[in-house]
């Protein structure tokens, strides 16, 4: 038996007790350097007490488990109490072991599976645009591929851009062959870019310009919260900024990017555009399944496995209660154009519950498939039930808005066979690192289940 002391009191406890509510846990593994995970307010008292880690676990004990037991409150009660120093103790352990990639370099974790960790704001002021070459600007406006913007508000990420380069390179580069001025260089790589789409237009394959956001900031704030601050760019500036990337790297002089550890502000001019991607996790009935995508040739990691869902973060994701970008907005957009759930039907299968932001990192890959990005990844358990089958999933998908142009198929992968499936197909760097985390997640009961969802669902519609 356990002896444990608080309040005044000594509460014996028998074994068999703790066995019958499923509660095989070590007190020790509640604490976090020698304080109590969870803090009993103090009892202020005329005389002066000498308060241990016992006193302290057996007022909890007391006030969360066996006073209601003694008082005849419900089982439940006590069953949630469990639960939630369950997934402390799992969370704990899963902290210990986040997975680390090469490829995918994660800049803020959501350690605790927080909601709402992730806060976007806009920064009003600034924008970053590389302007169409006047010597293609006309054909690609013949072409449908129009201006987002006509020029900079300001030059404030313009000159970043250039002190940057200057930095490394000097004040000339020889690219190709040719020396070139920093602005004759930005002009050039304008052009080359430019060239692909006209080349990729006449193809008749389709290309257009649209708003993105950029990257100005990250970091973690004073109430344990990570803030996103961005700019507005366009997909034109995004493909010119990826080629100049690129041709930097050809330099053989010291590398503009050496590792990842870089301050972001450093080099915001390049990261002008933001991905809200993940996966869906859906049971059909033989245990949970990660739903991956195969990319087409046409899109970004074509040829690869890939997210079930990737968006861009743009200007149509703004919350509608402040007008402010929203990572929920881009996320359930996602899931309405590229798997067909559209959004009146989210409400019977997707709980807010069931939906995770777990981390922002930056893509950097190399040889022929160069890429400098920032995703924020996540995922989405689908609840299936008799409001929304497996039926009205692979319905949906087959006729989504934008399922033909980002995956050519769908693949139902049991989450216990992953890291099989990782090893023997190609899978880009940013799924990979989610498909391995959502694993470790799963080894210590941290993706919640459909169960749990759907009584969420059940709970919201009677409101």
């Amino acid at each position: 038996m356990l002896l444990i002391s608080g309040k005044g009191r000594i509460i014996i406890v028998f074994i068999h007790l703790i066995s019958s509510l499923s509660m095989n846990i070590n007190l020790k593994d509640t604490l976090v350097d020698d304080t109590i995970i969870v803090q009993v307010p103090p009892v202020l008292e005329q005389v002066q007490t000498v308060t241990t880690h016992f006193d302290i676990v057996g007022n909890l004990l007391w006030d969360n488990l066996f006073a209601p037991l003694l008082f005849g409150i419900s089982i439940p009660l006590v069953y949630k109490f469990v639960k939630k120093l369950l997934k402390r103790y799992n969370l704990k352990k899963y902290q210990s072991k986040i997975i680390r990639e090469d490829q995918y370099k994660v800049l803020v974790n959501n350690v605790c599976l927080e909601d709402k960790y992730f806060r976007v704001n806009k920064i009003n002021d600034d924008e970053f645009i590389i302007p169409f070459p006047e010597t293609r600007e006309k054909k690609l406006e013949e072409l449908g591929f129009r201006k987002v913007y006509k020029k900079n508000k300001n030059q404030c990420l313009h000159n970043s851009l250039y002190n940057y380069i200057s930095k490394y390179y000097g004040e000339q580069l020889t690219y190709r062959g040719e020396n070139y001025s920093i602005p004759e260089f930005i002009t050039r790589l304008s052009e080359e870019t430019a060239d692909v789409f006209i080349h990729e237009m006449h193809q008749a394959k389709l290309r257009f310009n649209k708003y993105l956001y950029g990257i100005y900031d990250v970091r973690v704030d004073e109430d344990n919260k990570c803030a996103i601050s961005v700019y507005n760019s366009d997909y034109f500036t995004y493909k010119c900024t990826v080629n100049l990337y690129n041709a930097l790297a050809t330099i053989p002089v010291k590398s503009c990017f050496p590792d990842f550890n870089v301050n972001v502000a450093q080099v915001r001019p390049f990261y002008n555009s933001v991905a809200v991607g993940g996966f869906v996790i859906i049971d059909r009935g033989n245990g949970d399944e990660l739903v991956t995508g195969f990319r087409g040739e046409n899109c970004q990691s074509g040829g690869y496995w890939h997210f079930s869902y990737d968006e861009t973060f743009t200007e149509d994701d703004k919350s509608g209660e402040d007008d402010q970008p929203n990572l929920m907005t881009c996320l359930r957009r996602a899931l309405s154009e590229e798997l067909g759930i559209l959004r009146k039907t989210q409400e019977k299968c997707i709980p807010t519950s069931q939906i995770t932001f777990l981390n922002v990192g930056v893509i950097r890959t190399a040889g022929n498939d160069n890429r400098l990005e920032f995703e924020v990844c996540s995922f989405v358990r689908v609840c299936l039930s008799e409001a929304f089958t497996l039926e009205d999933f692979i319905h949906g998908y087959r006729f989504a808005k934008d399922a033909e142009i980002e995956t050519r198929c769908l693949e139902f992968i049991p989450i216990k066979e992953l890291d099989k499936f990782i090893s023997t197909h190609k899978i880009s760097p940013e799924a990979k690192h989610l498909a391995q985390t959502i694993s470790l997640l799963n080894d210590f009961n941290l993706l919640g289940t459909d169960k749990e969802g759907y009584h969420e669902i059940l709970e919201a519609n009677k409101q």
